[in-house]
């Protein structure tokens, strides 16, 4: 059902959801969507399956990091997970998440090769006098590697490495996660940047297989996409979103997580998301009783003090002791 075309619209009506708020009717489908279709569970999986052979970092329902990790950049090989089939190739995080970029290489041709490279001319040897940093591709840098020598694998791999650090990575892996579901170029905007695939959502494209909802008003099932700002102009809230919708693209800064639980009973959903602090990360967050994201979790709610110990237990000016305080804004809701 997910890959199957709507009803295409006519201009005029094309116009008009390009640049109004949803219908009722629309918002209704958004808080009383019915239960989450398979896609969902295929969705989480396929999060957590990455998470587990990433063996990235955790985050507590309090925004505290409790597990630190394998970061981008990690030379040693990770462990194989529990039915990992992978390559052994594929058992270095950096190694991982370039695979990512390659992933969407297949949809998007030109991405890998147009990951941002920065460095410094005579940075290494004469920093005092060194100009400003500049950007090449990584395409451009490699073909300039030469070849035949015995270390010009080892310059190629470092090549891609720095430019892992260099690019963010979360639209990727979320792209990555859609590909592996089997979603159709129609079904997923893939991008590098979340704000394409969130613009399609909003936009309601024809066979899309997200809608995009207000996360205030929208409860997270397994397998949507849970979405915060993190630009500027910050876009706090749904509406700011659906009001400057003419203007989002792919500089539109943001991120999303896939949620891969829910427990109606603890009042906590879990989500993963790519380039959380340089890795796969996994966090927990608050519900309240109606199922919505707890209001402790925006920007600018009361937090509980810091426990004794705490990095920021002597700072009161720390913005960052809840990892999990963010510009929650959007929802995209599986269809």
């Amino acid at each position: 059902m997910i890959l199957t075309p709507l009803r295409l619209l006519s201009a005029a009506a094309l116009a008009v959801v390009l640049h109004v708020a949803p219908t009722r009717a629309a918002a209704q489908s958004c808080e009383a969507p019915g239960p989450a279709p398979e896609l969902g569970q295929r969705l989480a999986d396929i999060a957590m399956r990455e998470y587990q052979r990433v063996d990235g970092h955790r985050i507590d329902a309090h925004g505290r990091l409790w597990k630190f990790g394998s970061v981008e950049t990690e030379t040693e090989p990770l462990r194989a997970a529990e039915g990992d089939d992978a390559p052994s190739a594929q058992r270095y995080a950096w190694r991982r998440i370039w695979h990512y970029w390659q992933v969407l290489d297949q949809h998007r041709p030109g991405t890998a090769d147009h990951r941002d490279l920065k460095w410094a001319p005579a940075l290494l040897d004469d920093p005092a006098s060194a100009p400003r940093s500049r950007v090449d591709t990584v395409g451009a840098v490699l073909a300039a590697v030469p070849s035949g020598s015995p270390m010009s694998e080892a310059m190629r791999e470092s090549v891609v490495r720095a430019a892992i650090s260099d690019s963010p990575w979360s639209g990727a892996f979320i792209s990555f996660v859609m590909h592996e579901a089997g979603l159709s170029d129609q079904a997923f905007h893939f991008s590098g940047a979340h704000a394409v695939y969130i613009a399609g959502a909003m936009r309601e494209s024809p066979g899309y297989a997200f809608r995009a909802c207000d996360i205030r008003r929208t409860a997270p099932r397994v397998g949507d996409l849970i979405c915060y700002s993190r630009g500027k102009p910050v876009l706090d809230r749904f509406a700011d979103w659906q009001e400057r919708l003419p203007a989002i693209d792919g500089r539109t800064k943001s991120h999303c997580d896939v949620v891969v639980s829910v427990d109606r009973k603890t009042l906590k959903i879990e989500s993963i998301g790519g380039n959380v602090m340089q890795s796969v990360t996994r966090r927990q967050l608050m519900i309240n009783e109606s199922g919505l994201l707890s209001r402790r979790h925006y920007v600018g709610a009361p937090r509980n003090r810091p426990r004794p110990g705490s990095p920021c237990a002597e700072d009161a000016t720390c913005e960052k002791s809840d990892l999990n305080q963010q510009h929650w804004s959007v929802l995209l809701q599986l269809r």
